[in-house]
């Protein structure tokens, strides 16, 4: 084997990352997992309760795992969410009752969290030591496109498996996170281009509330791109009922998943170019509007022309991540970076859970039409405002 430099080593890094997204979104049990949770004899109400549990383990689990990220070492926290969240899908393999799926759920999200935020921390200090750091959009947009090319794709071939055993997904998602793990040993921990060692548990907070008011900007960031973030993650969810309602068969949804993810890829891969083209401002300014129209048109549309809307909430979706985590690792200390990325990941799920209130009552007082666009104005509104207050520092 040939022998490589340091500066080789920690270059191979960006190469090896992009694979690890690839693999932490190769979701093939999604399309299916209702029907595997009925067939293990558990109610809509119990599966539901589950994907609460996984939100609440990660959000738990957010900003200490982004500590923890930066006191120990992002490849040590990647490797380890790596073997938590493979034996959570271990139990999913070998296991058939709540409670099991319980401790998957909750291992799961423990481990998502110390992937957040250690994934872009390690890649934006590699590009640091390399003196590359112009290049961390474009990386951190194909990351996003690649994830998004490969949920649509393992997303279908979840289903088709699915069809001979129902359990079968679960197999080759864990096939995928064992990949994962491995791979993730191969990493090489970048140096911490600052001077100062991560601050200790009693100091964290205290340095992390001097680093806002030194750079107010942030807070808004953070504001902005959690805005965005709930607007592009609730679509998720109410996507499937809308199209079926306007008369997209079932059978065709799969179809639409792979045309929602290749959009966002699309815009992803080219995220560089787009910023070459209207620079940092202009696109920022856009976005709000354009996830505010999105939703206030898919409530007005009654046909299935408003799939092309869920499109354009894909593409603010594929803008969002690489501008917002370029814009903020641009201006973030090394010694704290993965603490402060799952700090804008604690900030989405925060606010996340009251937009789902408020988009619950507006479903239950309108219906489906009028929930999508009080949405649109909730989350237009709070991007927007984030935009106005952030705007002099783009």
């Amino acid at each position: 084997m040939a022998y490589l430099r340091p500066a080789e080593l920690t270059a191979k890094n960006l190469t090896t990352l992009w694979l690890l997204k690839g693999l932490e979104s190769a979701w093939f049990p999604i399309p299916v997992i209702v029907l595997f949770y009925e067939s293990q004899g558990l109610s809509i109400t119990q599966a539901m309760l589950l994907k609460a549990i996984l939100s609440a383990a990660i959000f738990v689990g957010e900003i200490p795992s982004g500590y923890f990220a930066d006191q120990f070492g992002r490849k040590n926290s990647l490797v380890l969410g790596a073997s938590l969240w493979l034996v959570g899908w271990l139990i999913y393999c070998t296991q058939g009752s709540f409670s099991w799926f319980a401790w998957a759920e909750i291992l799961a999200g423990l481990g998502g969290s110390l992937i957040s935020g250690a994934d872009s921390a390690i890649a934006y200090d590699s590009l640091l030591s390399l003196g590359r750091t112009e290049k961390y959009a474009a990386w951190e947009g194909k990351g996003v496109a690649i994830m998004g090319i490969t949920e649509a794709i393992c997303g279908l071939g979840g289903a088709w498996v699915a069809q001979w055993d129902l359990r079968y997904p679960f197999y080759l998602q864990t096939l995928c996170i064992g990949a994962y793990l491995a791979l993730a040993l191969t990493l090489r921990e970048p140096p911490q281009q600052h001077s100062e060692k991560t601050p200790g548990w009693r100091t964290l907070l205290p340095q992390i509330r001097a680093i806002f008011q030194e750079r107010r900007s942030l807070r808004w960031l953070l504001l902005f791109s959690a805005s965005l973030s709930c607007g592009s993650f609730l679509v998720v969810w109410v996507s499937q009922d809308y199209l079926v309602e306007r008369g997209l068969d079932v059978t065709q949804l799969g179809l639409a998943w792979l045309l929602f993810h290749g959009a966002m890829a699309l815009i992803s891969w080219r995220i560089h170019t787009l910023v070459r083209w209207f620079s940092y401002r202009r696109l920022f300014a856009l976005l709000p509007g354009c996830m505010a129209i999105a939703y206030i048109a898919m409530g007005l549309i009654e046909n299935l022309w408003g799939i092309l809307l869920i499109v354009v909430i894909y593409l603010v979706r594929g803008c969002n991540t690489p501008l917002v985590l370029s814009y903020l690792n641009e201006r973030i200390p090394s010694n704290l970076r993965a603490t402060l990325i799952s700090l804008n990941s604690f900030a989405f799920r925060l606010l996340f859970i009251g937009l789902a209130a408020i988009a619950n009552g507006a479903m239950w007082l309108w219906g489906l039409n009028g929930s999508l666009m009080v949405v649109g104005i909730v989350v237009g509104v709070t991007a927007l405002y984030g935009y106005l207050k952030l705007r002099p520092a783009l």
